[in-house]
């Protein structure tokens, strides 16, 4: 330390002075006077003079012995005695190389004695190296036996091998197929989907209850063994890395669980018969509306929702299933909120009512343009919109059935699309190819988006009057709604050439004239909804086309539907009311939002 630098020079005077009183001879130098040295300390100390009292003073203060620091000296001066005989040593080795070289020069030695001293060391170095990885290969070898002995399990049922569980009876064992056509499962694959139900339905960290990990060498040694094992795999199915690396990152593009594959959805099949949801806090709890709340949607991330309602203000909230804060609150004092939609690339929102102009709502920004009016248009009134999935228009219903295309771009029209009747509704395909609309005449007309034509037109069966349509997105299914409550659902490849095509399925399970209907994003649901009675919605299963019968129920604190939305994944529900309020359910079979 920097105090023993500084009176090291006064330690070394008193060491000297005792050692010449007691009349000791002088060391020698090596290994002799470092032993004798760092002994010396190690004695006991005879009876100081008033003289080496007075320097004790002066260097350590009053009340202080220099007997407490004998061996603290003795440790410094043995310290400086070993550096300067490993000095002296290092010079004489040195001395001692540059005279053996001259000899072996002499002798013309040289080559031949570095080749066999570096033939030795090599060899030793080898050796070093065997012993190393036998041991390290033992060590490993060693963790798995015992990582093997702590998952053997401590008792083993051999009938459960021999088990045979038909899951095609049961409505609680259906859920447990990973396709349909699955009939019978073995015990080992019965116990597996089990454990992955119950992983799936807790929704809870069981890293409690996993084994501890080994150390960072075992770890590499198994990552190794099944990189191994993965490229032997491939080899034999006719796979290359290029193959593997895209299987890898579509696995990790998703955070949901790992325990199932995903045949269809996030969860893969939906079984039909009892749907498995829980209610969240509601989605505008932070921010609820005092009047109808008549668009809700969510962001194509699935991390924001919108509501726009007639109190004039658009919402916009940060959906987490927890807390699903309010974000921002945008007035429009002259426009009550008939209809709210983002933009498909996230960055706008366009709100529109009756009202000859609409607003653009930046989300960069947080600024909001009017568009006044659309040029070479009469109407008073974009109460209904909505975006193609391509976007690129944004389309208004009309007067006289007329359906007006605008450019997303410029905010201009750039088409229009006339049918008979009065325009109701209207769905573009998941491609945008094809738009269908519908309205007072009950008929639907599909339309070619390419060249703004009527490719076909056909009657809804039953029908006199649609006023909600849907398409799937995989895009085999058409949905139509009716004012008498029936739910038409067709299939859209056998439509062609047919003037009155027989549907699928009929949905009768309401009695008022339908208000909304949607698909969820795999084509596996379908929600349907009426604002004319409470608790008028129902979600119907796909391609069963059979309602779930254990949600809603009549405790179902639904009232008057509005509106509803799923979240791009299906993993959220958010259902508008007129009482002004969102509901949030977490549909707990898809993984993902």
């Amino acid at each position: 330390t920097r105090t023993d630098l500084l009176f090291r020079p006064l330690i070394l005077a008193v060491w000297k002075k005792r050692m010449s009183s007691k009349g000791r001879k002088k060391v020698t130098k090596g290994k002799r006077k470092r032993g004798q040295v760092a002994r010396g300390g190690a004695k006991g100390y005879r009876a100081k003079s008033a003289e080496e009292r007075e320097l004790e003073a002066l260097v350590f203060g009053d009340g202080m012995d220099l007997g407490t620091f004998g061996l603290e000296a003795d440790d410094l001066l043995a310290e400086d005695a070993a550096h300067a005989s490993v000095r002296s040593e290092e010079m004489s080795s040195s001395v001692n190389d540059k005279d053996e070289k001259k000899d072996h020069r002499k002798a013309g030695r040289i080559h031949q004695t570095s080749s066999s001293t570096a033939t030795a060391s090599s060899g030793d170095e080898d050796k070093r190296k065997d012993a190393g990885k036998a041991l390290t290969s033992a060590k490993a070898k060693n963790r798995k036996n015992r990582k093997a002995a702590a998952n053997r399990s401590a008792w083993k049922d051999e009938d459960d091998q021999k088990l045979v569980v038909d899951v095609s009876t049961s409505m609680r064992l259906k859920k447990l197929r990973e396709r349909e056509s699955e009939s019978v499962l073995e015990g080992s694959e019965f116990e597996r989907r089990l454990r992955a139900q119950h992983s799936k339905l807790q929704q809870a960290d069981t890293d409690w209850a996993q084994l501890a990990e080994e150390d960072e060498d075992a770890a590499h040694s198994d990552d190794a063994a099944e990189e191994a094992a993965k490229r032997r795999r491939r080899e034999a199915a006719g796979q290359s890395d290029s193959d593997e690396d895209d299987d890898e990152a579509d696995l990790f593009a998703s955070t949901g669980g790992l325990l199932r594959s995903r045949t269809l959805g996030d969860g893969g099949p939906l079984a039909k018969g009892v749907l498995n949801l829980v209610r969240c806090q509601d989605a505008n709890h932070f921010g609820s509306s005092d009047t109808v709340v008549q668009s809700t949607q969510f962001h194509p991330d699935g991390q924001l929702l919108l509501t726009g309602s007639m109190d004039k203000c658009l919402r916009l909230f940060h959906i987490d299933g927890k807390e699903n804060s309010r974000l921002c609150t945008v007035l429009y004092k002259d426009l009550p909120i008939r209809s709210a939609n983002f933009t498909r690339d996230g960055k706008e929102v366009i709100c529109s009512g009756r009202r000859s102009y609409f607003y653009v709502y930046n989300l960069l920004s947080g600024k909001s343009d009017r568009v006044m009016g659309i040029r070479g248009r009469t109407e008073k009134s974009f109460e209904k919109s909505f975006i193609s999935p391509d976007n690129q228009f944004i389309t208004f219903f009309g007067n006289d059935g007329t359906a007006i295309l605008v450019s997303n771009r410029t905010k201009q029209c750039v088409g229009t699309l006339k049918m008979n009747g009065s325009l109701r509704s209207a769905a573009y395909s998941s491609d945008s190819r094809y738009l269908f609309t519908s309205g007072g005449d009950g008929e639907i007309y599909q339309w070619d988006m390419g060249s703004r034509k009527c490719i076909h037109r056909f009657e809804d069966e039953g029908c006199l009057s649609n006023t909600a349509l849907a398409l799937s997105p995989n895009g085999r299914y058409l949905a139509s709604g009716a004012r008498s409550g029936v739910v038409n659902i067709y299939d859209v490849n056998n439509l062609s050439g047919h003037r009155k095509p027989k549907p699928l399925h009929s949905v009768m399970n309401l009695t008022t004239s339908i208000g909304q209907v949607q698909f969820n994003h795999d084509s596996q649901m379908l929600a349907v909804s009426s604002a004319e009675e409470a608790n008028a919605f129902k979600m119907i299963h796909i391609p069963s086309f059979t309602a779930f019968s254990n949600w809603p129920t009549a405790n179902t604190p639904l009232h008057r539907v509005s509106t509803h939305d799923f979240s791009p994944h299906s993993g959220y529900l958010a259902i508008g009311n007129q009482r002004g309020k969102v509901l949030l359910y977490r549909l707990r079979h898809f993984n993902n939002a």
